[in-house]
């Protein structure tokens, strides 16, 4: 009699035992997995993105308020300029200089927009680009047939923050065109096919808007 109740006692503990397992279980499965040395942990929510990864994607995609304008050597850019005009034999007009980084690398690209008769016609003046090296400055593209005001966008492509500028004249009508970097800008802002109605929201200005007088109009 006695070994009867001490197998219904041992049984009725098993069951209980077993019942309080499988409810931790139940737990885990909801709200853990469990690691191959059986710890659990946390699941991991797959539809959000990592704080890396939407760091990545706003530097990508959005010029943010620090500004793209950077300090540049004067001495160096001057000497790539003075290289650039002996190349294009042109000695005359003026320029107007700024540095951008248009990279996203923390250097300063050097901006030259060149005025004169000789640099410009009625669509527009010419836009140079100068890269840093390590021996100075070295033209990197130049680009004719821009007006000012020209601006830096928030996009990228390919790597490099498009340009803004405004191009044409009355005869074939004034418009913004976005200039985008496909290993190298567009040489040619007249070009380019589509038009703008506007300038981007948060593009920011390099260089502001030149006088009718500065341009010739032939």
């Amino acid at each position: 009699m006695l070994e009867k109740q001490f197998i219904k006692r041992c049984f009725l503990a098993l069951t209980l035992c077993l019942v309080s397992f499988l409810g931790a279980c139940s737990n885990n499965a909801n709200n853990n997995f469990i690691t191959g040395d059986g710890v659990a942990q946390a699941p991991v929510d797959l539809s959000k993105k990592s704080e890396n990864d939407q760091k990545t994607s706003l530097s990508n995609n959005e010029l943010g308020a620090q500004s793209v304008k950077l300090s540049i050597n004067q001495s160096d850019i001057k000497k790539a300029i003075h290289r650039y005009r002996l190349e294009a034999k042109i000695d005359s007009g003026t320029q107007q200089i700024i540095g951008a980084d248009l990279n996203g690398d923390g250097i300063a690209e050097g901006m030259v927009l060149f005025k004169g008769d000789e640099w410009c016609i009625s669509t527009g003046c010419t836009l140079v680009i100068f890269a840093k090296g390590t021996n100075g400055f070295r033209r990197m593209t130049r680009i004719r047939r821009v007006k000012g005001p020209v601006h830096v966008a928030q996009k990228f492509t390919n790597g490099w923050r498009d340009l803004i500028v405004k191009t044409g004249n009355a005869g074939i009508g004034e418009n913004f065109v976005a200039l985008k970097f496909n290993g190298n800008y567009p040489q040619n802002a007249t070009t380019i096919s589509e038009k703008l109605a506007f300038v981007p929201d948060r593009s920011e200005l390099l260089f502001q808007a030149e006088s009718q007088q500065a341009l010739k109009t032939q």
